[in-house]
């Protein structure tokens, strides 16, 4: 288990995209998912949900509601991202891919909502590696909900280049 880790606006999701183009280029398999924010005037309006390696875009968080989407803070999360992610996860599983990556982990996971059902399965059914990426005031707090053993942690300030994924 590999938790990359910071705060805020830190770079998490800039590091999984560095961190996965690194292990494809080592030739390993990895499936998963990023979430990219959406700017406009230099404000955060919502984010994609990209799907590794496919590239896949599913509009995820918005400022903007629609009919029976849950909250979480000030975005509005639709539920299309939602499954298509966990079909993504279920893939993983059934073909047991070296990495499986979620960025990112948080409140909605803690609260058993989100990703929380990929999270279990994966512990659960996947051989091989996962990587999640988590704010650093919520890591004990997953530590402690699913008992993760072996972790690594990676801060966003780390030198990728001089630590061993394999």
């Amino acid at each position: 288990m590999i938790l990359i880790h910071g705060s805020k606006n830190q770079g998490k999701t800039t590091q999984v995209k560095q961190i996965t183009q690194l292990l494809l280029n080592n030739n390993k398999s990895v499936m998963g998912f990023y979430s990219e924010k959406i700017m406009s005037d230099k404000k955060v309006i919502g984010y994609n949900l990209i799907t590794i390696p496919q590239n896949k875009i599913f509009p995820f968080l918005s400022i903007v509601k629609n009919e029976n989407q849950q909250q979480i803070g000030a975005f509005f999360i639709d539920d299309v991202a939602i499954k298509n992610g966990r079909k993504q996860i279920e893939k993983a599983i059934t073909t047991q891919v070296d990495f499986v990556i979620i960025d990112e982990v948080g409140k909605l996971e803690l609260n058993n909502k989100g990703w929380h059902i990929c999270i279990e399965k994966l512990l659960s059914e996947f051989n091989g590696k996962i990587i999640l990426s988590i704010r650093t005031e919520f890591i004990e707090k997953a530590i402690k909900k699913w008992d993760l053993k072996n972790i690594k942690l990676i801060s966003v300030h780390d030198d990728l280049n001089k630590i061993n994924y394999f």
